[in-house]
Parts: C-alpha cells; sequence; structure tokens
C-alpha cells in the first residue's frame, strides 16, 4: 500500500519550464519565430533572442522544443 507522502506526491502537479528564465523569453514565441525557418538549431535562436547564451540551463529544453514543437516541457532534473 503507498504511504501518504507517495500519494500525495502523485497527485502534485508535474513541474514545466515555459521559457527561457534569463531573457525572459518564451518557448511560445521562440516556436513561432523558428517555425517561419527552415533547419533553425539552439545556436540560431541564441543568436535571435540571447537564450541559451547565459547561463545555458535552457539549451536542453530548446533542443527539445525543436524537436517535438512542445513549448511547456516538463522539468529535467539532472541524475546524480
Amino acid at each position: 500500500m503507498p504511504t501518504r507522502d507517495a500519494a500525495q506526491s502523485s497527485r502534485r502537479p508535474q513541474p514545466t519550464v515555459d521559457r527561457c528564465i534569463c531573457h525572459d523569453v518564451p518557448f511560445a514565441r521562440i516556436h513561432a519565430w523558428a517555425t517561419d525557418r527552415e533547419n533553425t538549431s539552439v545556436d540560431d535562436i541564441t543568436d535571435e533572442f540571447g537564450c541559451g547564451g547565459s547561463c545555458g540551463m535552457c539549451r536542453p529544453y530548446l533542443r527539445s522544443m525543436l524537436e517535438t514543437g512542445e513549448t511547456s516541457l516538463p522539468l529535467m532534473i539532472p541524475k546524480s
């Protein structure tokens, strides 16, 4: 039988990321810009918006957004 904490945590919404924190640019805005271009890369996004060029934490989210088209992505927690 699951513990009370396990049951509560299974009901919590999954945290998501929907923007570059450093530049406060929503992934939806970046995606709209990228769909008007061919073969957009994360480096292209960095050149246009600055995203991925400061702390770099959004780079995996930007790659995933380009691959999937999703603009609100589950929080990626590095494995230790």
